[in-house]
């Protein structure tokens, strides 16, 4: 049984994998890209560490910004993505 793709686990992955957030305690609606936080070769990172952690290839009319704004954003992109396969 496929499990929904948490807010929470996206906060996870990207603390434990991009270097700039390893001591921030991030929140599921913390804005990544606005803020600054994170920036396009992090988020280069981040898509790479999601394809490979959860199997996943993205097209390229997912590489919209505001898909990857906020870790809750994240999630609902992926989730929207396996009920389309």
């Amino acid at each position: 049984m496929d499990l929904k793709i948490t807010a929470k686990k996206i906060c996870s992955l990207l603390t434990e994998n991009i270097e700039a957030l390893k001591d921030i305690n991030l929140s599921e609606n913390d804005s990544l890209i606005a803020s600054g936080l994170i920036e396009s070769f992090d988020l280069i990172n981040l898509m790479n560490v999601l394809e490979t952690s959860l199997g996943i290839s993205f097209n390229l009319d997912m590489l919209n910004i505001e898909n990857f704004e906020t870790p809750e954003s994240i999630a609902s992109m992926l989730n929207n993505m396996k009920m389309k396969v």
